[in-house]
């Protein structure tokens, strides 16, 4: 019998009438586990911010002006990016993008964290955006592909 997948994990590939992936075929729930928590983490990261804004402005010695902007860097990084990832884990493997997304967003979470300057945090805030983008991309498609279209609905 033909195996449904590729060398890519969680890349699906088509056959006949059938969509297979070894995500649906041996573990789903962790599929769908693992989807829920980063949905959840991402939106966490913007909010988590705005609670602690009046910190970072003492802590940084930064105006209100400059501070404005560390919320703004991870939405407009975000909102830039989103539809090129979703576009290149078509091309590259959404596991690919999702996991390379998840490691990148804990990298520079630890960067936003040792952050010594404004600038510092602005460029970690912008790439917190960017790698919440490669997280954002590929929930939806991996949902559909994973899960029973009777379980969905």
């Amino acid at each position: 019998m033909r195996q449904c997948y590729d060398e890519r994990l969680f890349d699906f590939e088509y056959t006949g009438n059938r969509i297979c992936s070894l995500a649906s075929q041996s573990r789903p729930g962790i599929v769908l586990v693992m989807l829920l928590l980063n949905a959840f983490a991402t939106p966490l990261m913007l909010s988590s911010t705005n609670v602690a804004l009046p910190g970072i402005a003492d802590g940084l010695s930064l105006s209100a002006l400059t501070l404005s902007w560390v919320p703004m860097a991870f939405l407009m990084a975000s909102a830039m990016f989103v539809l090129v990832f979703g576009k290149l884990s078509d091309a590259l493997g959404r596991r690919r993008v999702f996991l390379t997304g998840v490691v990148c967003v804990i990298a520079s979470s630890l960067f936003a964290a040792s952050a010594v300057s404004g600038e510092m945090l602005l460029v970690a805030r912008f790439l917190q955006g960017t790698s919440g983008a490669m997280i954002n991309a590929t929930p939806v498609s991996y949902t559909h592909l994973t899960l029973p279209t009777k379980r969905i609905v």
